[in-house]
């Protein structure tokens, strides 16, 4: 496998940047922010296999003295739609070299389970889920399973899957409006903070689905779901009010519209906190607990050793010398 990386300025990604994006559309979030943040040179790298997006990482420099250095900003990560493959870090790594880079820090979300064998300093970060769709049989007999409740009735009856780019503005402009109340409603903004310009830039775009609840009468929940090459990403997922609660069923649905669509991996991210609520729904549908990797990586190790020497035991950052920074 050959990687190709390929730039994109934050500033106006969603008229320039890959059709891509929606596979990565629980982050993109912080695009919209860090496109407005002075000092740093915010961009989005694609990695490409014959022309094809295959992962998506936003990147930043940041500089001390006289190190520049790659990270993730907080929030993001690397999301890959074809399973992180050795060959993607060997990628980021030339790229890092080229630039002049001191160090690199990423927050990788690999579509597989390992083994991880890069000469790199790999660790967990935290835990997500994943499912299987199309290569485990007993996944199919859970789909079949759980999209009936007790009385027989089908969940999914009441949600309906749309493609994003047949989305019209009425619609459109009704999902912002439950995403922006509930955003305000959890006092949330400061995280997942999206104008309604970039919200509809990120729904109308041909690999996303929408999931949509009920049928009939007026929307009361939706997700949205971004398409990679073999998966499907959990994005953001609003509701109007507690009662009654689609969630499950929408995203029931779009695993039935994924296997239908010949996907084979759903990621659904994981909670806030390890065994949290949001972490406990997620693991009713099925999937693997897989880790979300911290890759560390020194390049200039003279450099590294001289700065970090300075910045005294501060393991908690990585380079240590950024905890000499004011913005740390």
């Amino acid at each position: 496998m050959t990687i190709a990386i390929k730039e994109w300025p934050a500033e106006n990604i969603w008229e320039s940047g890959p059709d891509s994006l929606s596979l990565w559309c629980h982050s993109t979030a912080y695009i919209e922010a860090i496109a407005r943040h002075e000092g740093e040179n915010h961009r989005l790298l694609s990695l490409e296999d014959d022309g094809e997006v295959i992962g998506l990482v936003t990147v930043a420099d940041r500089r001390f003295r006289d190190s520049v250095d790659l990270y993730t900003p907080y929030g993001c990560q690397a999301a890959f739609s074809a399973g992180f493959e050795p060959a993607c870090l060997d990628a980021i790594k030339a790229y890092s070299l080229a630039k002049g880079y001191t160090t690199a820090y990423l927050l990788i979300r690999p579509m597989v389970k390992g083994p991880f064998e890069w000469n790199a300093e790999i660790s967990e970060a935290s835990r997500y889920w994943l499912v299987p769709l199309l290569s485990a049989g007993e996944n199919r007999v859970l789909l079949k399973k759980n999209v009936r409740n007790a009385s027989g009735k089908r969940f999914t009856d009441q949600v309906r899957i749309i493609v994003g780019d047949s989305l019209d503005t009425k619609t459109t402009e009704s999902l912002f409006g439950i995403y922006d109340a509930m955003v305000r409603d959890r006092d949330a903004s400061a995280t997942y903070f999206f104008s309604q310009e970039t919200f509809a830039a990120l729904l109308c775009r041909p690999n996303c689905r929408i999931g949509l609840a009920p049928l009939d009468g007026p929307i009361e929940a939706f997700a949205v779901f971004g398409q990679g090459r073999n998966t499907v990403e959990y994005g953001i997922a609003a509701r109007r009010g507690a009662k009654p609660d689609y969630s499950a069923a929408i995203i029931w649905s779009a695993m039935l519209q994924a296997i239908s669509e010949g996907k084979s991996l759903m990621c659904l991210g994981g909670g806030i906190s390890p065994g949290d609520s949001l972490d406990w729904f997620k693991s009713r549908f099925g999937g693997l607990s897989v880790p979300q990797l911290c890759a560390k990586m020194v390049f200039d190790h003279d450099k590294f050793n001289r700065l970090s020497g300075e910045a005294g035991n501060e393991a908690r950052f990585f380079p240590p010398y950024f905890a000499k920074r004011n913005c740390c």
